[in-house]
């Protein structure tokens, strides 16, 4: 199993890392345990955020954590299976992005994803949970604030 450690940085827009897919995460337990302290440690740091995903951190795999009802979420291969009709216009910021975007998200999704343990999950979550867990499957899948919302100081 390879061990991952974070250097501390985030990568910012612009940096390669952010714009390539990422990989799964396989099904090691050792591995998430791994990568789940990177991602507490990387959110502890960054208090303010609700949430990361590991390319944000240069750790180029599919895995995310958010905070949803006060509750910290990790969560690795997720993919959104559904979504709702109704789109809100939501004013988001990033860690590796600078300035606040203006970005369509839906009210509600449902995502499929692996836990810790290795299990397959499905939950619903409405905004503003479901902005965030968009805002950061995004990120695995190379895409970034500028790539889809507006400047909100236009």
């Amino acid at each position: 199993m390879q061990e991952y450690k974070w250097d501390g940085k985030i990568y910012e827009y612009g940096s390669a890392i952010l714009k390539q897919k990422t990989e799964l995460v396989i099904n090691d337990k050792q591995l998430r345990l791994n990568l789940v302290e990177i991602l507490k440690s990387a959110l502890y740091l960054n208090s303010k955020m609700q949430g990361l995903a590991l390319p944000q951190l240069g750790i180029p795999l599919k895995g995310i954590t958010c905070i949803s009802n006060g509750k910290q979420m990790f969560m690795f291969n997720p993919i959104i299976t559904k979504q709702s009709k109704i789109i809100r216009v939501s004013n988001e910021s990033c860690l590796s992005v600078k300035g606040r975007y203006y970005v369509k998200r839906p009210e509600y999704i449902n995502v499929v994803y692996e836990d810790i343990e290795g299990r397959k999950q499905i939950i619903k979550e409405t905004y503003p949970h479901s902005r965030i867990i968009c805002h950061e499957i995004d990120h695995l899948n190379g895409i970034c604030l500028p790539d889809i919302g507006s400047p909100t100081d236009k």
